[in-house]
């Protein structure tokens, strides 16, 4: 692919999240502000979609109860008549 590259910081606040690539044959100042604005779109959504994963950073749930692996060590008593 010819052309320039500009590459624009994906951006949240003072956290970087990545980079983003745009290639044209020529780089204006239109085409330089349109490139930031979708940059800081393209954060705004990968910022906005890490509220809604699955998965918890290591530290989030440890206060609940570990599970058992088998029922070997669970006691049944019969009920007193």
């Amino acid at each position: 692919m010819g052309g320039l590259t500009a590459r624009l910081p994906l951006v949240d606040g003072a956290e970087r999240l990545g980079v983003v690539a745009v290639v044209s044959p020529t780089l204006d100042a239109l085409l330089l502000r349109r490139a930031r604005v979708l940059a800081s779109l393209l954060a705004m959504m990968i910022t906005s979609k890490r509220s809604y994963k699955d998965l918890f950073p290591p530290g989030v749930g440890e206060h609940r109860a570990p599970r058992r692996r088998d029922d070997s060590d669970v006691r049944v008593e019969e009920p007193q008549s």
